[in-house]
């Protein structure tokens, strides 16, 4: 039994015109009649996918987002920050001298 299953957007989610079809909302809601977390990963950050959570009913308080490839895990009703893990602008400068 899966306890958890996080789904990217792009190419996953989403199909190729930016929506999520039929078959995948229905998956999604038996999965989570079945007692399943659904969380949404990508690399967009959270305003990008406000509408895809509303939209999934991904907005109670035991329903999480993951934003900016992981570097944020949050809580979507209160929007509590779980985890954030951000580059600073001399972690970007490092980076860029490595580059």
């Amino acid at each position: 039994m899966y306890k958890l299953i996080a789904l990217d957007m792009d190419g996953t989610l989403l199909n190729s015109q930016g929506q999520i079809s039929p078959r995948t909302h229905a998956a999604i809601a038996t999965a989570r009649a079945k007692g399943v977390t659904v969380v949404l990963a990508s690399g967009r950050p959270l305003e990008g996918m406000s509408r895809y959570l509303m939209e999934l009913g991904l907005t109670g308080q035991d329903d999480y987002v993951i934003c900016y490839n992981g570097a944020l895990v949050q809580q979507v009703a209160d929007q509590r920050i779980i985890r954030s893990q951000l580059l600073t602008g001399s972690d970007a400068s490092a980076i860029a001298a490595l580059a």
